[in-house]
């Protein structure tokens, strides 16, 4: 009998040090990124010329707020947010200068609303005070319209396309927001740790795996800045 149980606790003493090594190895990983500088923000004079022009091309006269060097996929990358007079833009660049990515918003009065999208306005949020209208222009023409409206003790917001239909709802009671610590982003994956082999964790079939998100947009919660952090666990299945 102590035979098998120093045996489990062999085991358990090795998949501990297994867990640490994984851990160790991606907080090395991060340290790195960070050395070569990656993750912090550079001047319009500190990047390659051709991401440059790109970058003054499609913000025309608006202002740059920051520019973020990172890395995607292996991929140098520079993202920018910039604004000016009622637009915020949002751009992801390569380090050869192609544009991967690029949205535009604007803060516009309810009149210039297309029809069909005003009708599917009015239906949803009925008698309630509309509190800003803007539209969304996403790189490829995609375009889409964000209305927030509020009273009677609710706060909605929505998202509805070109051709007038809903593609996000979101209604909120006010009066639960003090007791609510529910965190609700619109985020896009930035990068994520690459999980241990079966091999690495035995006997055990579950791992921590680390996932860094762009946060784009907080939709509720309390939440500063613009990148997040999550701890998932991995679990493997008799397919791995």
């Amino acid at each position: 009998m102590k035979g098998i149980l120093k045996i489990i606790d062999d085991n358990r003493q090795i998949q501990q040090r297994k867990i640490f090594r994984w851990m160790l190895v991606i907080l090395l990983a991060t340290g790195l990124g960070v050395a070569i500088g990656f993750g912090k923000k550079v001047s319009l004079t500190e990047i390659p010329a051709v991401v440059r022009d790109t970058i003054v091309r499609e913000i025309g006269q608006a202002l740059i707020d920051k520019i973020d060097l990172d890395k995607d996929d292996d991929e140098i990358v520079y993202e920018v947010d910039a604004e000016g007079d009622g637009i915020d833009i949002e751009l992801k660049v390569a380090g050869d200068g192609t544009l991967q990515k690029k949205k535009v918003e604007e803060e516009i009065s309810l009149s210039k609303l297309p029809q069909v999208v005003h009708d599917t306005v009015t239906r949803e949020i009925r008698n309630l005070w509309i509190e800003e209208v803007r539209c969304k222009t996403r790189l490829g023409g995609r375009i889409s319209y964000e209305i927030e409206a509020s009273g009677e003790g609710k706060e909605i917001d929505l998202e509805v396309a070109a051709d007038g239909w809903l593609l996000y709802k979101k209604n909120d009671d006010s009066d639960d927001d003090d007791n609510d610590d529910t965190l609700r982003i619109e985020a896009e994956l930035l990068a994520k740790s690459t999980p241990p082999t079966l091999f690495d964790i035995a006997p055990y079939r579950d791992a921590l795996v680390f996932y860094e998100y762009h946060v784009q947009r907080r939709i509720k919660g309390k939440f500063k800045g613009d990148r997040i952090r999550v701890t998932h666990w991995a679990i493997y299945d008799n397919q791995l």
